[in-house]
């Protein structure tokens, strides 16, 4: 997976997952992390699966996140 990332910018993560040589499983994020205090931030995302391997009866599903992130 690569990323980008900054605390003062947005970042973008691609990965590509290969469930066989017929069907390519493609999943890319866009998240942006918030500093709130010295040590805590949150990381809202949201992830856009194509060709998702669990339900292959979708083309794209989209998932969305909140991450929480402190330091002591």
């Amino acid at each position: 997976m690569a990323n980008v990332e900054s605390p003062a910018d947005p970042s973008v993560g691609l990965c590509i997952d290969q469930k066989d040589a017929l069907q390519d499983q493609i999943t890319s994020e866009i998240y942006y992390r918030f500093q709130l205090l010295d040590n805590v931030a949150i990381t809202p995302s949201v992830r856009f699966i194509t060709n998702p391997i669990d339900n292959p009866s979708k083309t794209t599903v989209a998932v969305s996140g909140l991450g929480l992130s402190a330091t002591f």
